[in-house]
């Protein structure tokens, strides 16, 4: 019975992280709002496809080229969902 279980937990952990790091495509779109709070931390607002995205970047988001988006511009943005489900960027292209 525990390795039942146990194999079950493993099991439904290896789907949420292929889930979490496979199936989520990158964002791209439009800067329209940026509200940075000290340093790289902040936030963006992104509009792809009449979607509004908040993404929320820390201090290990990779910027490229390495700055922040000014609003206007086009970016591709790699992202996590966190526990509390928040978009938590990791990459940002600058296109």
């Amino acid at each position: 019975m525990k390795r039942r279980m146990a194999l079950l937990l493993l099991i439904l952990f290896t789907c949420s992280v292929i889930s979490l790091v496979v199936l989520n495509k990158p964002v791209s779109g439009k800067v329209t709002a940026i509200y940075p709070v000290f340093g790289s931390k902040g936030s963006l607002t992104i509009t792809s496809n009449k979607k509004i995205y908040t993404v929320y970047t820390g201090v290990k988001t990779n910027f490229h080229p390495p700055r922040w988006p000014v609003v206007g511009d086009w970016v591709r943005v790699r992202y996590i969902i966190d526990r509390k489900g928040y978009y938590r960027a990791y990459d940002i292209y600058i296109d």
